[in-house]
């Protein structure tokens, strides 16, 4: 029977330790708009596994920086660099 107690509060800090590193990270994160985010604590907080999961994997990709993989030119394969800063093409004339 302690045995059970003891499993199922750690169960429970387990949780609860997921809930709020997740929490933690969404609160961090600048990607989300702030009702997003409110929308995003109540799915951690009222549904503890299912929603730590799904709003980890929707913040997780959005806290690295940016790889600066492409940060020259030269370094970027043909096609794929795109400097719309320096460019003098107007990339969305004639679209409606």
């Amino acid at each position: 029977m302690t045995i059970l107690i003891i499993a199922a509060i750690f169960i429970a800090l387990i949780l609860l330790a997921m809930n709020i590193y997740v929490t933690y990270l969404l609160a961090k994160s600048e990607f989300f708009e702030p009702s997003q985010k409110y929308s995003q604590y109540v799915l951690i907080w009222l549904l503890p596994v299912i929603g730590v999961v799904v709003c980890y994997l929707f913040v997780q990709p959005t806290l690295g920086p940016p790889s600066g993989q492409y940060l020259n030119r030269d370094d970027a394969p043909e096609g794929e660099f795109m400097d719309f800063a320096r460019s003098n093409k107007d990339y969305f004339d004639g679209h409606d």
